[in-house]
């Protein structure tokens, strides 16, 4: 029969039931046309761009879990300075940690809260936390 005949009986038997045909290609019409406003929806929620200039060349660098069900360990500022010293294929490297952190080294504890670079990395520091210019991976001592 091929292909050409399966088409020509599929034509006569949509002539042969006109309601059954009408609300086929309703259903497959609205179906479609969901299906489209969906992810049109997603795409504007999910997908846009950060509200900073060149959002879209941020990346985020995290280690990985070691093994599955092992959560892996937050990078520690040891880390992050090894990576930046380290780093040739991006324009700046930056961290991020909400809190705190002390870290002892030779001279006693020190306390970080957080690194400036983010903001010296975009020019809109206002709405990325409005840290001081010159911030940059300086500890905080406290009472000053």
């Amino acid at each position: 029969m091929g292909f050409v005949g399966g088409l020509r009986d599929a034509v006569r038997m949509l002539a042969r039931h006109p309601g059954l045909s009408t609300t086929t290609v309703a259903a497959l019409a609205m179906g479609i046309g969901c299906t489209a406003i969906m992810f049109s929806i997603a795409h504007a929620v999910l997908h846009r761009d950060l509200p900073v200039e060149d959002g879209d060349r941020i990346v985020r660098v995290a280690l990985a879990a070691p093994s599955p069900g092992i959560p892996g360990a937050e990078p520690t500022i040891h880390d992050y300075l090894d990576w930046r010293a380290a780093q040739q294929s991006f324009e700046e490297l930056a961290a991020y940690r909400e809190g705190s952190v002390n870290v002892r080294g030779p001279a006693g504890p020190v306390r970080y809260s957080r690194t400036g670079s983010v903001q010296q990395c975009r020019a809109d520091r206002q709405r990325l936390g409005g840290a001081a210019p010159g911030a940059r991976d300086r500890p905080v001592v406290p009472g000053s």
